[in-house]
């Protein structure tokens, strides 16, 4: 994002005094404080430091902190509890699949006039990242990150079963039919090697054509059931 617009997104004006003496103007300037927060990661935590610790180098009216918060499903609680209070930081990473959530709740700025201000970047960011964060036409939060999940497998195990490798072609149902003949289980049934980990769940979800939110109802959630897993 231009530094422009992160700066009207999140920061008030400057506030600077001036007073006379001697007939020589003295400017004396108010730091604006800035606090954002995310997981509550070691490696994360360190790393995000630096960035505040840059953005500060960049721009010396601004102080910046953050503040980490714990991680799992205390996160979303803690926000949501901070929001109650109406103490939420500046900026806060949206645990993935409470994006409608949050915004239903009116938590989250609409962004939407800042976007729109600065249209050769945002078009840069693949529009279904964009997408996370709409709610009835508006723009509610940016992409801070794309993760992307691969497929690592064991050659000797396939080598042993006599199974191909993975390729580009493989479809979810070659991916099944090789955990199957992976797995393996001894004389009392007790699973003892397992043919596979199970992929994370928004990526089983987004692949078969499903959705964490309803799309007649952006904020009505679609799981409305527990899978099983056979």
């Amino acid at each position: 994002m231009k530094t422009r617009a992160y700066v009207t997104i999140l920061f008030t004006a400057l506030l600077i005094a001036f007073s006379g003496c001697g007939g020589k103007e003295i400017k004396t300037e108010k730091k604006v404080s800035l606090t954002w927060s995310g997981y509550d990661y070691p490696a994360f935590n360190v790393r995000r430091e630096q960035e505040s610790k840059s953005f500060e180098r960049l721009h010396r009216e601004v102080f910046v902190r953050y503040n980490p918060i714990s991680t799992g499903q205390g996160y979303a609680a803690k926000i949501l509890t901070l929001a109650a209070g109406d103490t939420l930081p500046d900026i806060f990473v949206v645990p993935a699949g409470s994006e409608q959530d949050f915004i239903s709740r009116g938590i989250l700025l609409d962004l939407t006039p800042y976007v729109k201000k600065d249209r050769g970047y945002f078009s840069q960011i693949p529009s279904y990242l964009m997408d996370f964060m709409s709610y009835k036409g508006g723009i509610y939060g940016l992409p801070g990150n794309l993760g992307v999940h691969c497929l690592f497998y064991n050659r000797k195990l396939f080598d042993k079963e006599g199974l191909s490798y993975p390729n580009e072609n493989w479809t979810w149902d070659d991916f099944l039919k090789a955990a199957v003949r992976l797995t393996k289980r001894d004389a009392r049934g007790v699973t003892v090697q397992f043919g596979s980990v199970i992929p994370d769940y928004l990526t089983l979800l987004y692949s078969f054509g499903g959705g964490i939110w309803s799309d007649d109802r952006p904020d009505r959630c679609s799981i409305h059931r527990q899978i099983e897993w056979l």
